[in-house]
């Protein structure tokens, strides 16, 4: 798979599913336009690392999907807001997956209490998240 598809592919998987198709299509045609502007000012054909230096002129895939965004991000900031979202997503999966393990223990170890466990799982999660998004 070519560089500019799998970089396409990046920013289309933070797009709304309304909106992605059209906005794909808008990059991959100043993306493409930028490559023949230098095939043509080198008169070759670039190379992957070339494309990738285009790329990287264009903004971080993240970045990229964040101008397409709808709505107010302004709490954070627009530049460092996909940065949080991802960071944020990373964070929460965490959370539940050391609640899981923890509520694992439990169950395994004193399967009598099954219910408090559970209870205690939940609420570790929601802390941690609560915690974690800054309350």
């Amino acid at each position: 798979m070519d560089v500019i598809e799998r970089y396409l592919e990046a920013v289309a998987a933070q797009l709304s599913t309304e909106d992605r198709d059209d906005i794909v299509a808008e990059l991959r045609d100043l993306i493409l336009s930028r490559v023949e502007a230098r095939e043509e000012e080198l008169g070759r054909a670039l190379s992957d690392e070339e494309k990738e230096a285009i790329l990287h002129e264009i903004g971080h895939p993240l970045v990229v999907a964040a101008r397409y965004r709808k709505g107010p991000d302004s709490l954070i900031g627009p530049e460092l807001f996909p940065y949080w979202l991802f960071g944020a997503k990373a964070g929460l999966i965490v959370i539940a997956a050391v609640q899981a393990l923890g509520l694992l223990v439990h169950v395994l170890g004193d399967p009598a209490h099954f219910g408090q466990s559970i209870g205690q799982a939940f609420n570790g999660f929601f802390s941690g998240a609560l915690t974690l998004l800054g309350r």
